[in-house]
């Protein structure tokens, strides 16, 4: 299960990791230039580490 690979990959919490997962689905396993939305850091950059761009942008 993918939520479960990003679970020891980036030591994310069990949501976190399924919202991950759920993204990667959405964008058909090609997140290049797809927006994730997310105010959490960790997750952020387990995002941007898989090819994520982001909203909100954070200054």
């Amino acid at each position: 299960m993918l939520a479960e690979h990003f679970l020891g990959l980036h030591r994310l919490k069990t949501a976190d990791a399924l919202q991950l997962a759920a993204a990667f689905q959405w964008c058909g396993w090609n997140p290049e230039g797809r927006d994730f939305v997310c105010l959490d850091n960790k997750l952020r950059t387990a995002a941007a580490m898989e090819g994520f761009s982001f909203l909100p942008l954070l200054a």
